[in-house]
Formats: structure tokens, sequence, C-alpha cells
């Protein structure tokens, strides 16, 4: 569905944005020339195609994820996990005990551009575990 149009109904996993398993428009990539400048485009397209879109849902952006009851139950899920293993101070201490370790790696290289980009890696990679 949509594909002749430029943009895909997709699944990912292993992403840093989209939630695992979750039903969401994708930009077609393979569609050449593009239709879409972005998956963003790509998703207001389906949506004037009929497609519905979940918005007002706690915790994802709006206008992303397909608006079904499975797929609501998918994402609800997905992120009471996300929010089990964020709020567990094994982890958050795991977390702190890394950057510990990667802000003493770079101070004692002395490399305070790469101190910082790497700070910055780790607290990222931080909220999105």
């Amino acid at each position: 569905m949509g594909t002749e149009k430029g943009y895909v109904i997709a699944v990912c996993d292993g992403s840093d944005y989209y939630i695992p398993d979750a039903l969401h428009i994708e930009r077609n990539d393979n569609h050449v020339p593009w239709v879409y400048k972005d998956d963003k485009e790509a998703a207001r397209g389906a949506e004037q195609d009929g497609v519905k879109l979940i918005y007002g849902m706690d915790d994802i952006d709006d206008g992303v994820y397909i608006d079904t009851p499975e797929n609501r139950l998918v994402i609800t899920e997905a992120l009471k996990q996300k929010s089990a293993y964020v709020n567990d101070p094994v982890q958050q201490r795991e977390n702190e005990k890394r950057l510990r370790r990667v802000i003493k790696s770079c101070m004692d290289n002395e490399i305070p551009d790469l101190y910082a980009s790497r700070v910055q890696q780790e607290m990222m990679s931080m909220e999105n575990s």
C-alpha cells in the first residue's frame, strides 16, 4: 500500500527513533525520484490518502504511528518496558559508572573536543536505552 505514492507502512527493529514492532509510515526510499523529502512528509501524504495516524498519545510524536487498537497496544507495552528499564536503579548506577569512565578517559587524554562529544553521545545513549 502506498509504494507507488512514495510511502510505505513499515515496522522497525533496532531503530533509535521508531518503536520496535509498531506500524508507522516511512518514505519509500526505493521510489526515485523521491515523492517526499522525509518520513514526516510521507506520513502527511499517507494521511491525505486516508491512513489514520495516532495523535495525542503520551510519549510519542503525533502523526507517526498508524492508529489501530493493536498498534496502540504494541506502543503502550514498549513504552512500559522502556520506563521500567530507565527507572531501574541498577541500570541507573551502571549508566552513571559508564559516563564517569568516559569522562575520565577523555580528561586523562586531554582531548576537550572529544570529551564534550563523548559525554554528549553517552548521555543520549542513556536517554535512549
